[in-house]
Protein backbone atom coordinates (compact mmCIF):
# COMPACT_ATOMS: atom_id res chain seq x y z
CA UNK A 1 0.00 0.00 0.00
CA UNK A 2 1.36 3.41 -0.98
CA UNK A 3 0.78 6.36 1.32
CA UNK A 4 0.23 9.40 -0.88
CA UNK A 5 1.71 12.62 0.43
CA UNK A 6 1.73 16.17 -0.90
CA UNK A 7 4.48 18.78 -0.79
CA UNK A 8 3.65 22.24 0.56
CA UNK A 9 3.59 23.45 -3.08
CA UNK A 10 0.80 21.02 -3.97
CA UNK A 11 2.86 18.55 -6.01
CA UNK A 12 3.24 14.87 -5.17
CA UNK A 13 5.81 14.45 -2.41
CA UNK A 14 8.24 11.77 -3.51
CA UNK A 15 11.03 12.63 -1.05
CA UNK A 16 11.31 12.84 2.74
CA UNK A 17 13.48 15.56 4.21
CA UNK A 18 14.89 15.16 7.73
CA UNK A 19 15.34 18.36 9.73
CA UNK A 20 17.78 18.97 12.59
CA UNK A 21 16.80 20.54 15.92
CA UNK A 22 17.02 24.02 14.32
CA UNK A 23 14.81 23.07 11.37
CA UNK A 24 17.63 22.85 8.81
CA UNK A 25 17.83 19.95 6.33
CA UNK A 26 20.02 17.17 7.65
CA UNK A 27 21.33 14.20 5.68
CA UNK A 28 24.18 12.86 7.82
CA UNK A 29 24.39 10.35 10.65
CA UNK A 30 21.88 7.56 11.27
CA UNK A 31 19.57 6.91 8.34
CA UNK A 32 16.49 6.56 10.56
CA UNK A 33 15.91 8.37 13.84
CA UNK A 34 13.60 6.38 16.11
CA UNK A 35 10.92 8.54 17.72
CA UNK A 36 11.77 11.53 15.55
CA UNK A 37 8.66 11.70 13.36
CA UNK A 38 8.28 15.45 13.91
CA UNK A 39 11.63 15.94 12.17
CA UNK A 40 10.54 14.46 8.84
CA UNK A 41 8.80 16.50 6.13
CA UNK A 42 7.41 15.16 2.85
CA UNK A 43 8.46 17.28 -0.12
CA UNK A 44 8.62 17.07 -3.92
CA UNK A 45 11.94 16.38 -5.62
CA UNK A 46 12.47 20.06 -6.53
CA UNK A 47 12.01 21.33 -2.98
CA UNK A 48 14.13 18.49 -1.55
CA UNK A 49 17.03 19.53 -3.78
CA UNK A 50 16.47 23.25 -3.14
CA UNK A 51 16.35 22.74 0.65
CA UNK A 52 19.65 20.83 0.67
CA UNK A 53 21.34 23.40 -1.59
CA UNK A 54 20.15 26.38 0.48
CA UNK A 55 20.37 24.61 3.86
CA UNK A 56 16.89 25.91 4.69
CA UNK A 57 13.39 24.56 4.11
CA UNK A 58 11.82 27.57 5.84
CA UNK A 59 13.24 30.06 3.33
CA UNK A 60 11.88 28.02 0.44
CA UNK A 61 8.44 27.76 2.05
CA UNK A 62 8.38 31.54 2.66
CA UNK A 63 9.26 32.29 -0.98
CA UNK A 64 6.56 29.89 -2.15
CA UNK A 65 3.89 31.66 -0.04
CA UNK A 66 4.63 34.96 -1.79
CA UNK A 67 4.15 33.54 -5.30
Amino acid sequence: MELKTICFCGRKASMVLRLDQDGRPYNEGEQVVIGGNERYVSVCRKHYKDALEEDSLTAIQERHRHI
